[in-house]
């Protein structure tokens, strides 16, 4: 599983980071589960950015999180609460997350599949997991299923 954490940067970046050469332009940081011990590819593209950005939280400029997984499955890559807990902390609630995957099966656009939500509606935890009490008691209207049909 790999994360494009995607953002812009801004012209008050701190000048060690070096990102005030290029303000305003569409950056990334990569993130995989095999770069920081313990962490998911989202927990490790937020703590690339988190160090890049001088330790400032709210991150500043983030635009989206896209999260890939190769290889043929079911359903896209679930986000750990870790992952899902940091997103909250870090980031605006409506920063959209996407999830891409290739389908064991093709459906009627083929074996890519995608689904969208937002960091909102992910935390704490996705809305096809809550139950029926839970989901009547949270503002978020229910995302669909990650699972393509």
């Amino acid at each position: 599983t790999v994360c494009l954490l995607l953002y812009r940067s801004s012209i008050d970046a701190p000048a060690f980071s070096g990102l005030h050469k290029h303000a305003g332009r569409l950056l990334a940081e990569v993130g995989t589960e095999g770069d920081t011990a313990g962490y998911g590819a989202i927990s490790s593209a937020l703590m690339k950015l988190l160090v890049r950005q001088g330790g400032q939280t709210l991150l500043a400029g983030v635009t989206s999180v896209v999260l890939v997984t190769g290889g043929a499955a079911d359903a896209c890559p679930s986000p750990s609460f870790v992952d899902r807990e940091m997103m909250r902390e870090l980031m605006d609630s409506d920063v959209p997350v996407h999830c891409g995957w290739i389908g064991r099966t093709p459906g009627p656009r083929g074996r890519l599949k995608l689904w969208s939500s937002t960091v909102a509606a992910l935390y704490p935890w996705p809305a096809q997991r809550r139950s029926a009490s839970t989901a009547a008691q949270t503002r978020t209207a229910p995302i669909p299923s990650p699972r393509c049909r």
